[in-house]
């Protein structure tokens, strides 16, 4: 089974190089750039990629979907070009997905550079999780493990069923796409597994630094999730509890 690397670049000339030379050599790998500031463009000439470049940023979904359609290959590898893969194979994962056809997508086990690892799965997202997940650090499964959710820094999903639920919603500029595919996939019957046999080392927060912007787009970005998946009532709660919240957290790290 062949696959596609999309990844996706907006100001990671420190980190692209490490990220594209992690992966397997035979792997088509596509770079969508989100209108760089920096050296992005320059750094990935020098390793002979001509990414495919956006006039102007509009998020990692929509440039997640541009990627996606440049290629054609059974599954699609997502990675964030400030994470980067330990073993350069994606055979193992490869074959769980064709030994088991329910499963739509595979989230892989995320470490900090030190190896520590980071929550990059959860139970399906409700008004109770949202606001005590860091308080519930979920148990690292060491099998493959169905959960409601995946992170999209390393997510390798059947194209077949990404282009069924219409992919990413461009509507999620950063933040939180990952967890409304990741519903999506799972209420058209496919099947979303934690696998943490394929380690990814992950430098968090790199394309941006500026916490007090990055909290504001988490919380744009949950509200949308919350306008688009629960009733009028429960969206204006979870409104209400995340100013409360933000008074005693005020920032996403």
């Amino acid at each position: 089974m062949k696959v596609d690397v999309v990844v996706v670049t907006y100001n990671n000339a420190g980190t692209a190089a490490q990220c594209l030379q992690s992966l397997p050599k035979d792997a088509r790998i596509v770079v969508v750039d989100n209108a760089s500031q920096d050296d992005t463009v320059a750094t990935l000439a020098t390793l002979g990629v001509a990414p495919h470049s956006q006039s102007k940023n509009l998020g990692f979904a929509a440039g997640a979907n541009q990627g996606a359609t440049l290629g054609q290959s059974p599954c699609i590898l997502f990675l964030n070009p400030d994470a980067y893969l330990k073993e350069p194979s994606l055979e193992t994962a490869l074959t769980y997905l064709e030994s088991h056809p329910d499963v739509a997508a595979l989230g892989f086990q995320l470490v900090d550079p030190t190896g520590k690892p980071e929550v990059s799965f959860g139970p399906p997202v409700t008004l109770f999780s949202l606001f005590t997940h860091r308080r519930r650090r979920p148990e690292i499964p060491s099998t493959p493990t169905p959960v409601g959710w995946v992170s999209g820094a390393a997510l390798l999903v059947r194209r077949a069923m990404f282009e069924k639920v219409g992919g990413f919603d461009p509507e999620f500029f950063l933040y939180w796409e990952d967890i409304d595919l990741s519903r999506r996939l799972c209420q058209q019957g496919g099947q979303v597994m934690y696998f943490p046999y394929i380690q990814v080392f992950h430098q968090r927060g790199r394309s941006l630094s500026d916490t007090r912007r990055k909290t504001q787009l988490y919380d744009k970005s949950a509200d949308k999730y919350f306008h688009k998946h629960y009733s009028p009532m429960i969206w204006g709660l979870q409104r209400f509890l995340r100013r409360l919240y933000r008074y005693f957290s005020p920032e996403v790290h």
